[in-house]
């Protein structure tokens, strides 16, 4: 191959367009970025087609160089979410943090030929290509999992990700620890709960329902509020019947950013430190979240939904009568009027033309139960209606209303 054969111009030969290309020859020198420089000035799909076209070998030893290249990024992105994850490498990396001082090496890179590479340092003022990421709009993979996004844009994402924006719901619910008390231990120093590290080893924590029970009763209102809406929202993958309801065995990761905003919250902010609250029955020895919500919505007719398995939870585990008069209600994790609407009025002029209906539908809870007995069980979003016309809108501007969630 000579150099003619690589200028930008779209006279081909006939032999170029020869399909099972034996006579054609890879120069590796055309990988030089004076013999190609053209072509990269050009539209990626038109310098594509041209390389193709002028040389389907050459076209070949690229596609396969694109893929050990993201197999590699791939790789290394797998190494570092692995190491970030587990609770002691997080408490490490926050000590890290104050001096900003980290440096990181992957052992998969060590061979002779890199003897003289230095280690990597990650910057936490400023991380590596943070600008670029933050203004860059990431897309999803396709159908054949062909991601088109730079490979090495999506390893600094994550590794800024991981290292400098985790919330303490991740660093503690989302790692790795061989032992779950170790998840106080590692991760309540790097926290507004440092203060508690000290009695961790007063607790019984032996599996994630005891750490999540521990947390509701040690977080703040807002945090304890936050984690039941995110356990209990329309994306949370819970049956709802393994007692407490409350403790989700998997948290919708992907969509945390709707119960984590600064919007104000369905709760009475000046009587906060009764708003949810941890507590334990002396005769069945269960758990339950005692909430108070300034409003809340009951459906009209609940016969008409499948809660088969709800109700035998109430009937069998929570020991409610049978002739007790069963409800379901919806509760919103933020204040609707705050957020939605402006007054009172205008809330209620809305409820005729179903304004808001996402906002109640994502970020809320349902749950089923006997007003007159006061036990209740979160539920399936998925087997009850999303219809506002279909409830009872209701304030609780006197707090006289609260629920005891099992």
């Amino acid at each position: 191959m000579t150099d003619d054969d690589v200028r930008c111009n779209d006279n081909d030969d006939a032999d170029d367009d020869d399909d099972d290309g034996k006579n054609l020859l890879l120069d590796r020198g055309v990988l030089d970025s004076d013999k190609v420089s053209c072509l990269f000035s050009e539209n990626p799909y038109v310098r594509w087609m041209k390389i193709k076209r002028r040389n389907k070998l050459w076209a070949h030893k690229l596609v396969g160089r694109k893929h050990i290249v993201r197999q590699t990024m791939k790789l290394l992105e797998d190494l570092i979410l692995d190491w970030s994850t587990r609770v002691w490498v997080i408490s490490e990396y926050h000590l890290a943090k104050d001096e900003n001082k980290l440096k990181y090496w992957f052992l998969q890179l060590s061979s002779w030929e890199n003897r003289g590479w230095s280690f990597f340092k990650f910057d936490f003022v400023n991380p590596a290509f943070f600008s670029v990421v933050q203004n860059t709009a990431f897309r999803d993979a396709n159908l054949y999992n062909n991601d088109p996004n730079p490979a090495d844009l999506l390893f600094h994402r994550l590794i800024i990700q991981q290292l400098t924006t985790q919330t303490f719901f991740e660093m503690i619910l989302k790692s790795k620890a061989s032992k779950n008390e170790d998840r106080f231990y590692a991760i309540l120093p790097q926290s507004k709960y440092k203060d508690k590290v000290n009695q961790v080893d007063r607790w019984v924590i032996n599996n994630m329902i005891s750490v999540k029970l521990k947390l509701f009763e040690i977080m703040d209102t807002k945090d304890k509020w936050t984690l039941l809406f995110f356990s209990g929202c329309f994306f949370a993958s819970n049956t709802y019947e393994v007692l407490p309801s409350f403790c989700a065995s998997n948290l919708p990761w992907h969509e945390m950013m709707r119960f984590f905003q600064d919007d104000p919250h369905n709760f009475d902010m000046a009587n906060a430190s009764s708003a949810i609250t941890l507590h334990c029955t002396n005769h069945l020895r269960r758990y339950y979240l005692r909430l108070t919500p300034k409003e809340y919505y009951v459906v009209k007719e609940y016969h008409h939904y499948n809660v088969t398995m709800s109700l035998y939870t109430l009937y069998k585990h929570l020991q409610v009568d049978k002739d007790s008069v069963i409800d379901i209600v919806w509760v919103p994790q933020y204040d609707t009027i705050a957020k939605v609407f402006n007054t009172r009025d205008d809330y209620v002029q809305s409820m005729v033309f179903n304004t808001g209906d996402d906002y109640l539908k994502y970020a809320s809870i349902k749950m089923i139960g006997s007003f007159a007995e006061n036990k209740w069980t979160l539920c399936d979003h998925r087997n009850i209606t999303d219809d506002i016309s279909e409830y009872v809108h209701h304030f609780n501007d006197d707090h006289r209303t609260v629920f005891n969630i099992y």
